[in-house]
């Protein structure tokens, strides 16, 4: 399908506007996740019905229940301090919001009416090679919750979990840093 006459954006730039938001989408599902299956959130109270089932279940229920924002989230990681990487949380969840709320105003030229596709393309890259790095880390911090609960156990690690080990060797990087790579 081809777009037709969009003259205030070329059609790269929409295509990285919209890899970027896709990419935010995948950061916050992860971390909805993987706060899913904190056992000491119960007694926070925004987070009191959230479990594992509610993340996967698609009922009414269930989505009322996940109503939390992206900086609520990351504010609950960086409250347990389970996130080590508190600066770059903020600064994403910044950048992400401006992309989110704010893209036009921020790119937007004074002088001749025109968004600066340029500083557009640059801002989407980052947040996508950003969003990468969290995803990364977050599917190493998964593996790490899934060393420690079947720490004595017997039981084998599926292939599919198995084979995120690179990620957890990236994350262990990041927590010795406190920063992404």
């Amino acid at each position: 399908m081809k777009c037709q006459n969009y003259n205030f954006m070329d059609f790269e730039t929409l295509s990285l506007i919209g890899s970027a938001l896709i990419s935010c989408q995948k950061v916050e599902f992860m971390t909805y996740g993987l706060i899913s299956h904190f056992k000491n959130i119960q007694h926070e109270k925004k987070f009191r019905k959230l479990s594992p089932q509610v993340f996967l279940d698609d009922s009414a229920e269930s989505k009322e229940i996940r109503k939390h924002t992206l900086g609520q989230l990351f504010k609950l990681l960086k409250d347990k301090n389970v996130a080590y990487i508190h600066d770059r949380l903020d600064d994403y969840l910044t950048k992400r919001n401006i992309l989110i709320h704010e893209l036009l105003r921020e790119f937007y030229k004074d002088n001749n009416n025109e968004i600066n596709d340029s500083r557009v393309k640059e801002f989407c890259i980052e947040i996508i090679e950003t969003s990468n790095k969290l995803e990364k880390f977050f599917k190493g911090f998964l593996y790490q919750l899934t060393l420690f609960s079947m720490e004595n156990t017997d039981f084998k690690l599926p292939k599919e979990i198995g084979e995120i080990a690179n990620e957890y060797n990236y994350f262990l990087n990041c927590i010795l840093k406190e920063d992404l790579i």
